[in-house]
């Protein structure tokens, strides 16, 4: 039932139409322009607010290896964090072949994506 109720909201405040209706072609052209780019954010805009010092200044080499220094890897993420997190038998314990059977069986698609 609540699938159902997100389905009818979704169709009732975005109907297929939405974006023709609210954002139709003339839309881009109007509200951002050829011009816009090239007058808000021009060539020069990277080189002004994100100078090559940028990284360097707020992002040196050393900003890596203070924050995240080898300990933190080894400590959090181990070699075996895969193999002791989400062993072998996780995908065959909580997702077994009839995970999809079950929820999104042949019809779900039909249903809720038809081809027209």
């Amino acid at each position: 039932k609540q699938w159902y109720q997100r389905r009818v909201a979704v169709d009732t405040y975005f109907p297929d139409n939405f974006i023709d209706v609210y954002f139709p072609d003339s839309f881009i052209d109007t509200y951002f322009p050829d011009s816009f780019i090239d007058t808000y954010f021009p060539d020069s805009f990277i080189d002004v607010y994100f100078p090559d010092s940028f990284i360097d200044t707020y992002f040196p080499d050393s900003f890596i290896d203070t924050y995240f220094p080898h300990s933190f890897t080894n400590t959090y993420f181990p070699d075996n964090f895969i193999d002791v997190y989400f062993p072998d038998s996780f995908i065959d314990t909580y997702f077994p072949d009839s995970f999809i059977d079950t929820y999104f069986p042949d019809s779900f698609i039909d249903t809720y994506f038809p081809d027209s």
